[in-house]
């Protein structure tokens, strides 16, 4: 953030430019740029035109000029400016700003800019190396008379206390409204329940006195004491228009202001922005799978149903042995069927009537074999009655007659089964 060319703003708004704030002056941003932004903003008072800090109080015209008196640093009060040569200011050009706490017996507060960089930030300063401090003609602060609060009357009383210090709280519900002042800025998670001297309570308001520099959050815990009544003492006379003493004692008034102070400067955090709910993962498209097309068979042909009078023919035309062939083939085709079927008719057995020779050769053949074997007991007979001169040659030749008759006459029978005629 930065404020450029001393913009009107009230004492009020001045006090509350946040720490971390580059402000511009007439091009410069170093210590005496803030001081001028107050005098020429805030007072009205003009551009105090010196070239160093240590001017503003060396040079007469500028208290003559734009209205300055000088007044001892004890004396040092809200609205003043003060000018600060060596120690931890420059021993050369010095250094200056805006009290913004009055002298409370060691230390008054201060605005300053261009001590940890080029911004604003707020500190607690001594008498040391104080050159001087200037108190505007038209100051825009006036300190109202302190008046201590009636123990018991505004509030619930003390929750704490030291040799020096005191930790007061004021009635139920304007704990209750700073605890809900807290919590809206995230500083604050306990319940709303009144009670300012609660751990979670002590912890937040440490917290936003860290925050802003008024407390050492090096010591940050639920203890209530002095650190912590400095704090928020600070944090009121900073920020919420607290004027009255700086005892470190802690009553209705520092309340209010405490209160005014985290109202004015502390932001409330916005809200995250709901979450959208994330778009549905797109349905991926279904591709179907190609059709799986089996190979294009060749439907065999219909199994042959013969008719009634193919079947009689069947019946009548082969033998048991070829349609036991047949039947022993159950896997084969139509066609295979009827090859075999037809090659089974061409053999000449397939009609126990046809000769299997023919009658012209058939005939003269039997008649022969039928001389030859009616021969053969004449031979067997002469053998027989030359008994006498049998030896073994002879008895070879008796079995050889009888081994030729005998097939001689099972030829002629075996003839005489396939010799019979095919009737017309």
């Amino acid at each position: 953030m930065a404020i450029l060319n001393s913009p009107p703003m009230s004492w009020q708004e001045f006090k509350n430019i946040p720490n971390g704030t580059t402000v511009f002056n007439h091009l410069a941003s170093e210590c005496v740029a803030l001081a001028n932004q107050y005098t020429e903003g805030v007072l009205g008072a003009g551009f105090v035109n010196v070239k160093f800090a240590r001017h503003w109080i060396d040079n007469p015209n500028v208290q003559s000029v734009h209205g300055f008196t000088l007044v001892p640093v004890t004396d040092a009060r809200e609205g003043d400016i003060f000018v600060g040569v060596g120690g931890p200011y420059d021993g050369y050009y010095g250094h200056i700003g805006v009290v913004v706490r009055g002298w409370d017996g060691s230390t008054f507060g201060t605005m300053e800019q261009n001590v940890e960089g080029q911004y604003v930030s707020r500190h607690n300063r001594g008498a040391n190396n104080i050159l001087g401090i200037l108190r505007p003609v038209n100051a825009p602060v006036s300190t109202p008379a302190y008046t201590t609060p009636s123990v018991g009357s505004q509030g619930e009383g003390i929750r704490a206390e030291g040799a020096d210090w005191t930790y007061w709280v004021p009635g139920t519900s304007d704990q209750m409204t700073v605890q809900t002042r807290l919590a809206e800025r995230g500083y604050y998670t306990g319940p709303i329940d009144g009670n300012l001297a609660s751990e979670a309570s002590v912890l937040a308001i440490k917290l936003v006195c860290g925050d802003f520099g008024f407390f050492d959050l090096t010591y940050w815990n639920s203890e209530m004491n002095k650190n912590l009544c400095h704090g928020i003492l600070l944090m009121a006379q900073a920020y919420g228009g607290y004027s009255g003493r700086m005892d470190w004692q802690i009553d209705g008034h520092v309340w209010a202001a405490f209160d005014g102070a985290v109202a004015a400067v502390v932001p409330i955090p916005t809200p995250p922005a709901p979450t959208a709910e994330p778009a549905p993962a797109p349905i991926p498209e279904v591709v179907p799978e190609p059709t799986k097309t089996k190979p294009t068979v060749k439907p065999e042909k219909a199994e042959h149903k013969p008719k009634p009078e193919e079947n009689k023919v069947a019946e009548t035309t082969l033998t048991p042995e070829q349609i036991t062939v047949i039947n022993t083939r159950k896997m084969a085709t139509d066609a295979q069927i009827q090859t075999l079927i037809a090659t089974a008719k061409e053999i000449p057995l397939d009609d126990p009537n046809a000769p299997v020779i023919p009658d012209h050769i058939a005939k003269p053949l039997w008649l022969i074999l039928a001389l030859v074997s009616s021969s053969t007991p004449y031979a067997f007979a002469l053998t027989v009655i030359d008994w006498g001169n049998w030896d073994a040659t002879v008895a070879t030749q008796a079995a050889a007659l009888i081994v030729a008759w005998s097939g001689t006459l099972a030829s002629v029978l075996g003839l005489s089964r396939f010799s019979k005629s095919t009737p017309k």
